[in-house]
């Protein structure tokens, strides 16, 4: 989508200008007066002054149309260092302007460009373009202007476009301290469209702006700097050049919520940052108005990040009450691709969110991945020795709804695609913090595939009104999760205080196989108060559901201290127990060590409650060890539990160990009926 341009070829005057101590005789276009038709220049010099208003007087569209190319050889031809744009104070009513540099020209020399001080009243379909190939050196600055667009009519490109462009070179373009508003349901304000190339050291920055993005449709798709906006743009970010967006304050305001909106995007399209470039969103401020709301997001389109080049999202703030908020986080995918390969670094630091929603099922998450069907999954892939590091996250929730997810990585979804960790990645995900409301906490719950991979979560701490804990899920019910070739899973240093729960998973294994490789869980707690508001209670420290652990693998929970207290007359139906494995044991470990767990004043319905339920043999070696932990499971109540509590005898194969060491489990009831008699009660049935 190019802005259409009237063109009207306006002969301009040759002056003799001093430049320096030489004299050159400069190609000038110079206005200080009203313009009333569409403008075509090649100078080598443009000079636009306070005075100069372009406006038809009649509402139409005018066109300011810049051959750079001309210009570049006409001042070539005047001996003059470089072309020259300058537009200081002008104002343009309606009117699109076109930096056109596709034309040939074979000059070394850089184009210099400054609108600054300009008011800028876009209509239904205009804007700034810059298009071609900007020669080395050259400078395009848009900076201290007010910028309006009403962009009804604007679907692809955004209000300042660099469309099949080329910054080459140590080429910068600088888009700085604006106040920039976009009215109704255009992309972004800012785009990269077609086949546009950053290469060479060249950058391209976006800084310092405020921006107002507001709309009447709730079916707008709008964000701050869009990468891509079509399924045919592609951007290549490569020779060390960079795309920053650092500083800005987003506002986005309408009257309901939009589809999605995200501050720095690739929309549909494809977007490769290598040859040890950077992008980076940064210091920048917005609230939440997207039904999936972003703050770096991916959508419909794919990332490509190599040759040890990196991304950083770092101190951001994203927040606001939206009551149809879905999806919130910092980092986002929705149907959409993202390979970071070579030794390259995905960095999000010290960002924070604090979201208000009353969607049933919202997620704010620290990276989110959403499909909408099993046929749209997600890609996420880690390869030859990359890696995605978070650190110090902030996140607030106030969900007015008693579901919903908060936490570092998710929400389980289906059919999204797992996340591949391979050749020596690593995700490490550091020390955040989450308070609020009526969320589940979920540190890692996802699918993926990992070898000679690592996953580290660690640091994390959560005080919720409302929120179960899954410590440790991988897996997902609806995909197969391969953990192999000596990869290590890490969780350790993550404690969840909640006044309000429904689950406590510490070791949450789903379709998982484990081979030769190994889990570990440390220092973990959850401490959670069950409420009548709840329909059922999950509480299992280690749950392999058909989950094969072999080969010479290892699962360890240690110094895990979890605790329930249920305080109501009738209490949820629970599923309690130390370990339930529906998997394969055979040639591996699973160890629980040095922890405490406790289920107390429980008073209704139970679905399971025991020690351990083992429904597959544990064989070929393999060994379930239980040392140094207590496990207390307590009901009070007129009645006892309704569920009979004898488990399946777990099969212990020749070569294989069950071993329970210094352990102390105990189920205590308090009946004050004695015509009910506690039914039968066993450690393994």
């Amino acid at each position: 989508g190019y802005y259409h341009a009237h063109v009207v070829v306006v002969a301009a005057a040759a002056l003799l200008l001093l430049l320096g101590t030489a004299v050159h005789a400069t190609a000038l276009y110079q206005c200080t007066t009203a313009q009333t038709a569409s403008v075509s220049t090649g100078e080598a010099l443009v000079q636009l002054q306070a005075g100069c208003v372009f406006d038809d007087g009649g509402g139409g569209t005018l066109s300011l149309t810049v051959d750079v190319g001309a210009a570049l050889d006409a001042a070539v031809g005047a001996g003059d260092p470089s072309a020259t744009f300058d537009a200081n104070g002008a104002t343009f009513k309606k009117t699109n302007i076109v930096f056109d540099s596709t034309a040939g020209h074979a000059t070394t020399i850089p184009y210099m460009l400054t609108m600054k001080g300009c008011d800028y009243q876009a209509g239904s379909n205009e804007g700034i373009v810059f298009t071609g190939v900007f020669p080395a050196g050259s400078v395009l600055t848009v900076s201290g202007n007010d910028m309006v667009w009403d962009n009804a009519a604007l679907s692809t490109i955004g209000g300042i476009a660099v469309v099949d462009a080329a910054l080459q070179l140590s080429t910068t373009l600088l888009i700085s301290s604006n106040r920039l508003t976009t009215l109704d349901k255009g992309r972004a304000l800012i785009t990269t469209n077609g086949a546009t190339n950053i290469t060479g050291s060249s950058a391209l920055l976006v800084s310092d702006n405020t921006a107002l993005i507001s709309y009447t449709s709730t079916s707008s798709r709008l964000g701050f700097v869009f990468l891509t906006t079509t399924t045919t743009d592609i951007l290549e970010v490569d020779e060390g050049s960079s795309v920053n967006v650092s500083n800005n304050a987003v506002t986005c305001d309408g009257p309901s919520y939009i589809i999605y909106y995200s501050l720095l995007s690739v929309y549909y399209g494809t977007v490769s940052v290598t040859g040890r470039s950077h992008m980076s969103l940064d210091n920048t401020h917005t609230n939440v108005h997207g039904r999936t709301s972003y703050q770096f997001g991916v959508y419909y389109g794919k990332l490509f990040v190599s040759g040890a080049s990196n991304i950083s999202v770092y101190n951001t703030h994203m927040e606001g009450t939206i009551s149809n908020l879905q999806y919130a986080s910092i980092i986002g995918m929705y149907v959409a691709t993202w390979d970071v390969s070579g030794g390259s670094t995905v960095h999000v630091w010290n960002n924070s969110m604090n979201i208000t929603s009353s969607y049933t099922s919202c997620r704010v998450m620290i990276h989110c991945m959403v499909a909408p069907s099993a046929s749209s999954p997600n890609a996420l892939s880690f390869r030859e020795a990359s890696t995605y590091l978070t650190e110090d996250t902030s996140v607030y929730v106030s969900l007015l709804t008693t579901g919903g997810y908060v936490g570092e990585f998710g929400p389980k979804e289906y059919g999204r695609g797992p996340v591949v960790v391979t050749g020596g990645s690593k995700i490490i995900r550091l020390r955040s913090t989450y308070s609020g409301s009526a969320s589940t906490v979920v540190f890692w719950y996802f699918g993926a595939t990992v070898n000679n991979g690592e996953i580290i979560t660690s640091g994390h701490r959560a005080n919720m009104d409302y929120g179960g804990m899954y410590t440790l899920a991988m897996g997902s019910p609806y995909e197969d999760t391969t953990i192999s070739n000596n990869s290590n899973i890490t969780a350790s240093d993550l404690h969840v205080v909640s006044s309000r729960g429904s689950y406590i998973f510490v070791g949450y294994l789903t379709r998982v196989a484990l081979t030769d490789s190994h889990i570990l869980v440390t220092n973990v707690s959850a401490n959670l108060l069950a409420t009548p508001t709840e329909t059922q209670f999950v509480f299992l420290p280690i749950y392999l559901d058909r989950s094969p652990i072999t080969a010479a693998s290892s699962i360890t929970v240690d110094n895990a201290d979890c605790s329930v207290y249920y305080d109501g007359a009738t209490s949820p139906t629970a599923t309690i127990a130390l370990a339930l494995l529906l998997g394969t044991l055979s040639n591996a470990t699973v160890t629980i060590s040095n922890s405490n767990f406790h289920a107390t004043h429980f008073r209704s319905n139970i679905a399971l409650m025991t020690t351990f339920y083992i429904a597959v043999p544990i064989s070929a070696g393999g060994v379930l060890a239980v040392i140094n932990t207590t496990y207390d499971v307590s009901w009070t109540g007129p009645t006892t539990p309704t569920s009979n509590l004898l488990m399946p005898t777990p099969s212990v194969e020749l070569g294989s160990r069950m071993i329970l060491s210094n352990n102390n489990i105990s189920y205590r009831f308090n009946v004050t009926n004695p015509s009910q008699p506690p039914y039968k009660v066993s450690p393994f049935g």
